[in-house]
């Protein structure tokens, strides 16, 4: 999903996703990142959220328990 020009994702959208390890969600324009449920990315292992206008992140550290990645630089 990288540079598509999104401006806020929800990762409930992701949750039937059980066995995703990498999701590049960089170049877009991103402001918030949601989760909205109970659902979360156990599988995953690498996010970035990089080159993006990040100003809100929603418990990112509970719901991703395999993460070992995580790129935040130039919000």
């Amino acid at each position: 999903l990288k540079s598509n020009r999104l401006i806020e994702i929800n990762f409930d959208y992701f949750s039937t996703m059980k066995n995703i390890l990498k999701l590049d969600l960089s170049y877009n324009n991103l402001k918030r990142i949601i989760f909205e449920s109970k659902s979360s990315l156990d599988s995953l292992e690498f996010l970035d959220l990089s080159f993006n206008q990040l100003v809100f992140i929603d418990s990112i550290e509970f719901k991703m328990k395999s993460l070992k990645t995580l790129y935040l630089n130039n919000n």
